[in-house]
């Protein structure tokens, strides 16, 4: 089995013998999912014990999964069967950023096997800044929009064999669209946010009314938002301000 760990994070002592007996209950397991503790990377406190515990435990397909429970996006969070990895082919995709999101996603949906252990194994450390930020970086913002691309193509290979599963990947996909648009598209100069609105074009039908006004009238949508900027700059100020 293959597990995934950020170079600033930590194994929790002890959880690694107790992952490695959850592995040994179910021979051939393609997927163990399991949970992890935030820790404040100044002072090393518990931010949050646990985020997971109310999953089901009992064994499914990765397609059950994505279709009833909420899939995390870091493979830190799973132990992979190396095998399921190399016979299904699945790697990270090179050249890209967000690549970890896209890889959980696949796996995933994969999966013949998938069981969720309440078990914490790691410890992740959270800063002020951190790679993962996106802030107002323009080539970030791009590259998350380019992982939506990436997740609604999941979602349409997917839905070749799994209808089910792929309209539930294509979920993931309308939740990045949209909060890349409401979160950070606005960041960006007038100029950019028309040009990426009309790259990234959502496909039609979408039950959202935002972003079928993206798929029809990009420019249209653009102005919206750029209309809006200043009360979208006050409301994330708030909101930082309330998160620390």
């Amino acid at each position: 089995y293959i597990v995934y760990i950020d170079c600033d994070d930590y194994f929790v002592p002890g959880a690694l013998p107790k992952l490695a007996a959850e592995l040994r209950k179910d021979d051939g397991l393609d997927i163990l999912m399991y949970d992890y503790c935030e820790v404040d990377g100044c002072n090393g406190s518990v931010r949050k014990a646990c985020f997971y515990s109310h999953l089901p435990i009992c064994k499914m397909s990765g397609s059950e999964f994505m279709q009833t429970q909420p899939v995390p996006w870091g493979p830190c969070l799973y132990a992979y069967r190396r095998l399921f990895l190399v016979e299904k082919n699945i790697t990270f995709t090179e050249g890209v950023r967000f690549e970890d999101t896209d890889y959980a996603l696949r796996c995933t949906v994969e999966a013949a096997t998938f069981r969720f252990v309440p078990l914490v194994v790691f410890n992740r450390t959270i800063y002020a800044a951190q790679t993962t930020k996106v802030s107002n970086d323009s080539n970030k913002i791009t590259d998350l929009f380019k992982l939506a691309e990436r997740t609604r193509q999941l979602a349409a290979d997917t839905a070749k064999s799994d209808h089910a599963c792929g309209e539930a990947v294509m979920g993931h996909y309308r939740f990045m669209f949209h909060t890349n648009v409401t979160r950070y598209l606005w960041r960006l100069p007038a100029g950019d946010i028309v040009k990426m609105l009309r790259t990234y074009r959502p496909t039609l039908p979408q039950p959202d009314r935002m972003m079928r006004l993206c798929a029809k009238h990009p420019v249209l949508a653009a102005s919206g938002l750029i209309a809006a900027k200043p009360l979208l700059a006050v409301a994330h100020k708030i909101y930082s301000l309330r998160k620390k």
